[in-house]
């Protein structure tokens, strides 16, 4: 509890029923938020792997947004009859882009299915790494191991906000530049 902090109530009956085999254990957290989820229980490692994945799944669509851009700002004239879009360039990355979608599904599906048992493996771990620092000393300090425990555990906000900053600026930032680019083209 004292690792895990915020919502231990929650995770800590769920961490038992995971080791009892007792059926699996739903996180609508993990499923939602995704990488979100993962750096802000400090489980970097997972949200770094997710939010590569995520940032790859993007890939198709800068090969997409050129050419829509374009489309947009030729017939930003007159909004209310909008002609329909029909790509003509990169036709591969608008025949996968469903595939990727339904990919990004499937893995948040799998995330709230097995969220509780990754984080829960991340404690114990964790929790073990702690108790082994403080088991090789000479006296075992109580209170130091019990505020190592609280300060290595617990969440982490700055992660969430340090990572939502960068997602926001590098995804808004990388679309202006190819508007930008699309627009100085056709100027």
């Amino acid at each position: 509890a004292l690792y895990v902090g915020e919502n231990s109530y929650y995770y800590l009956p769920r961490f038992k029923a995971i080791s009892n085999h007792t059926g699996i254990t739903w996180n609508w957290s993990a499923m939602f938020l995704n990488f979100i989820y993962f750096f802000y229980r400090k489980m970097y490692d997972i949200g770094i792997l997710l939010l590569i994945l995520l940032i790859a799944a993007q890939i198709p669509s800068l090969f997409i947004a050129p050419e829509y851009a374009k489309f947009l700002l030729e017939n930003i004239q007159d909004i209310s009859i909008m002609p329909v879009f029909n790509p003509q360039t990169n036709l591969w990355a608008y025949r996968i882009a469903p595939f990727i979608q339904y990919g990004m599904i499937l893995i948040s599906f799998l995330l709230g299915m097995n969220g509780n048992r990754l984080y829960m493996k991340h404690v114990f771990s964790r929790i073990r790494k702690i108790k082994m620092e403080f088991d090789s000393a000479a006296v075992f300090d109580d209170r130091a191991y019990t505020e190592a425990l609280a300060k290595k555990g617990r969440v982490s906000r700055k992660a969430v906000i340090f990572v939502l900053i960068g997602c926001f600026l590098a995804y808004f930032g990388s679309y202006i530049a190819i508007v930008l680019s699309v627009y100085s083209t056709m100027a």
